[in-house]
């Protein structure tokens, strides 16, 4: 169903012919009478939404005009001179609409700061009752032409703007790029280029989520390509240039993870500032389970990398990861297989800034591994906070043991 939602105010309106794209009305003084027969199909249901005065002065010649077409719908609401009355305003408009429903938003007579209510009471339903905001409209009287013709401005994108500002402050506050892509693929006639970068930051951010940190890092090296792209003259059309005020603040957040070739060995401690750099990316977004698992995977790759000298250990070998992990246990040879731990990963198991992060390490996992089930287990805030501190003490642990960071 398509509901039509009109504002009257209580000013003397003249009659003039709407023109919406090629369509015309009749000769009308109300938008809503109008809008009958601009849309199609036409809207099946009218609010109209008037305060008292407006109802004197309007209602009844506008249900007159439509007699036989539609039967108006009135929501009486204050003045909106006060905060109190506005949420009121909002409330009573709200609370009219039923889920799933189609809307056209008519502020062509609105009053005050109706036009903005009506905007975010367009975004807030669109949540809240899953409708759809089909059109925002206003007939603009003031720019009629010689032959009293006024042009219809379809407002539609600022509805959209909206939007845009929920799906980055998800990137930009949670790490989610779900709400982002799906604008872009939304909008039918998006560029490549724009499809392009929003595939990449879901791919990117839902490899952050899942905690796949050589993914992550590939795809944060690609990202300068897509940022390229979409910063190219006429790439990014109109209805996803809000996409373009995003660049800079997505390559500051994701290029310190990029590396396009994580699994090579001479790589290793370019691979641990990277991670690391995840690391305080899942702390400032409060994935502390996040945070916590990598940083337990980081210590063993750590270690492994601080006693390779020559490319001798792939940081992603079950069997070398195997090694370090018995050396931080405090043991000399592996449980499976009785191979020996070698030295220098003794060695460096034994530092006392890993030794203490991996302690601290054990009992968290305790506690993350088995979701709390035990009796007086921690609140989700001290576990926070114990994740918060033991991520604090990375970098300094890295540092001595000679990682540049």
């Amino acid at each position: 169903m398509t509901t039509l939602i009109s504002f009257l105010g209580a000013t003397d309106y003249r009659d003039t012919i709407y023109v919406y794209r090629s369509r015309k009305s009749h000769a009308t003084r109300y938008m809503a009478d109008a809008a009958m027969a601009l849309f199609e199909p036409a809207p099946q249901r009218l609010l109209v939404v008037v305060t008292e005065e407006a109802r004197t002065k309007h209602l009844e010649a506008l249900t007159r005009n439509l007699s036989g077409v539609i039967e108006p719908e009135q929501v009486l609401i204050p003045s909106g001179q006060s905060e109190a009355e506005q949420w009121t305003i909002f409330e009573r408009i709200a609370a009219q609409i039923r889920p799933n429903e189609e809307l056209i938003f008519d502020i062509t007579n609105g009053f005050r700061s109706i036009p903005v209510l009506a905007l975010l009471i367009a975004a807030y339903v669109r949540v809240a009752r899953r409708a759809t905001v089909r059109h925002l409209i206003y007939g603009a009287f003031d720019a009629r032409n010689p032959d009293n013709e006024t042009p219809v401005f379809d407002l539609t994108p600022l509805a959209a703007l909206l939007e845009w500002t929920t799906a980055t402050d998800a990137l930009l506050k949670y790490g989610r790029a779900d709400a982002l892509r799906d604008l872009v693929q939304q909008r039918a006639h998006a560029h490549s280029s724009s499809n392009q970068l929003a595939q990449q930051l879901h791919q990117l951010t839902a490899a952050l989520q899942a905690s796949r940190p050589a993914e992550v890092m590939r795809t944060a090296a690609t990202l300068p390509e897509a940022l390229a792209a979409f910063s190219e003259p006429n790439a990014a059309d109109g209805s996803t240039r809000p996409l373009g005020l995003l660049l800079g603040a997505i390559e500051q957040e994701y290029g310190p993870m990029a590396l396009a070739q994580p699994d090579e060995r001479r790589l290793a401690r370019e691979v641990i500032g990277k991670q690391l750099e995840m690391i305080k990316w899942y702390v400032a977004k409060g994935l502390c389970v996040q945070a916590f698992t990598l940083t337990r995977e980081w210590l063993i790759s750590v270690v492994l990398a601080a006693a390779d000298s020559d490319g001798a250990y792939d940081l992603y070998s079950e069997s070398n990861r195997e090694l370090a992990e018995t050396a931080v246990n405090g043991f000399k040879q592996t449980q499976r297989s009785s191979r020996p731990v070698p030295a220098r990963i003794l060695e460096i198991a034994n530092q006392p800034a890993i030794r203490s992060l991996w302690k601290e390490c054990r009992a968290l996992r305790n506690d993350l591994a088995h979701a709390g089930m035990r009796r007086n287990a921690e609140a989700a805030k001290q576990v926070e906070k114990r994740v918060r501190d033991v991520c604090s003490r990375l970098r300094p642990a890295l540092q001595a043991l000679g990682f540049e960071v």
